[in-house]
């Protein structure tokens, strides 16, 4: 951008404040995630993007899908979480002990949508309840199979097959785009608030 541009041709340091977060995730070299007055986290913008420190983190810059669960295996490789309704999620994070209460995070553009099921963990049943285009990608609302909804964002690349509202698809994304978090005292509706 310009004002990035601007600012490193002069050899100036800057603050930009903004509510924009992809403007924030273009413009800084150091972002500062502020929430009610106090620092949720301080980092590079891939920092913050791929490893928030924080629910609120996840939900304020580039939102994500969230599930909340109960622990029900831990091994070398990482961890099971157990939904309602007898979905199972695997994670490459461990983030507690078996029988802790925890909320799953995944990135919609994290999320893939197949008619066919694909090799190894997370491959969730679901039926597409919206379509919305926004820009070069699509995003597809599901309801999986125990009620909960999913969101996927997938890149409008030549002329792939687009899903329709009605189609049953195959939902999966891998392990290791699980951010796992232990579920906030408040409750998750409260921990993603921006205020």
């Amino acid at each position: 951008t310009q004002l990035r541009s601007l600012v490193k041709e002069q050899g100036l340091t800057a603050i930009h404040v903004t509510h924009d977060q992809e403007e924030a995730l273009m413009v800084a070299d150091r972002i500062v995630i502020l929430r009610e007055g106090r620092i949720e986290q301080i980092g590079s913008p891939q920092e913050i993007y791929t490893n928030p420190k924080s629910i609120f983190v996840m939900s304020f810059v580039g939102g994500a899908n969230f599930f909340d669960g109960v622990i029900s295996h831990i091994d070398r490789f990482g961890s099971t979480v157990d939904l309602r309704g007898g979905l199972r999620i695997r994670t490459r994070s461990i983030a507690g002990r078996v029988g802790d209460r925890v909320v799953i995070a995944i990135r919609r553009e994290n999320v893939h949508l197949r008619k066919s099921r694909m090799r190894g963990f997370n491959n969730l049943i679901g039926e597409i309840t919206d379509v919305m285009f926004v820009g070069g990608s699509i995003e597809y609302a599901v309801r999986l199979e125990n009620g909960m909804s999913i969101m996927s964002r997938i890149l409008l690349e030549g002329k792939g097959e687009i899903l329709k509202r009605g189609d049953v698809v195959i939902v999966s994304f891998h392990p290791r785009d699980c951010q796992v978090f232990p579920y906030p005292k408040r409750g998750l509706l409260k921990e993603i608030e921006a205020i």
